[in-house]
């Protein structure tokens, strides 16, 4: 529905703003940064044979 629209990134985000069920629970966030989501964790059987 929304690509049909052919809206720009700020009045499609008004518009699914306005049609969503759930528009009082979540409001837009800004995104993470870049690798946020990617931890780096050590392997512990490397740490062991330091």
């Amino acid at each position: 529905y929304y690509e049909a629209l052919n809206l720009n990134e700020e009045e499609l985000r008004k518009r699914m703003n306005a049609c969503s069920r759930h528009r009082s629970k979540f409001r837009y966030r800004q995104p993470t940064p870049e690798g946020f989501w990617n931890p780096l964790i050590s392997d512990s059987s490397e740490e062991e044979s330091d």
